[in-house]
């Protein structure tokens, strides 16, 4: 018997109490389709995008990345990157060591940074600092 009530009949029709049973059924399972996100949904939201619970979903994962990510403000604890190394020595960066940016390109909106160590941008004639 299913959760309506509701058991495996054949082809035999269904009595008027079973049929409405079933119509009430379709209606509780389109309230919640009604409730779901569906893809036409993401292209432009008018909400912000909170998660349920803190500190548990991901937006991405390591090797499948978004292109890009346009905001006006980034508020965050600690910032990650995923380059390891320094741009100018390939060295891995270590706990404690300073780092800095150094721009890559300038586009006509934005600019392209990497992360490198003082000790190389100083060693390689950056001063702008």
């Amino acid at each position: 018997m299913s959760w309506l009530g509701l058991t495996h009949k054949g082809v035999e029709p269904l009595f008027p109490e079973e049929w409405n049973a079933v119509v009430d059924g379709l209606d509780i399972l389109k309230q919640y389709t009604d409730q779901s996100v569906k893809f036409d949904d993401l292209k432009a939201l008018p909400s912000d995008i909170v998660p349920a619970k803190t500190d548990t979903y991901s937006l991405g994962k390591p090797g499948v990345f978004w292109l890009s990510l346009y905001a006006r403000n980034i508020v965050t604890g600690d910032v990650h990157f995923t380059d390891i190394k320094c741009a100018l020595c390939g060295e891995e960066f270590r706990e404690g060591e300073a780092i800095i940016f150094i721009v890559l390109e300038r586009g006509s909106e934005s600019i392209r940074t990497v992360p490198v160590h003082l000790r190389c941008a100083l060693r390689h004639g950056y001063r702008d600092f």
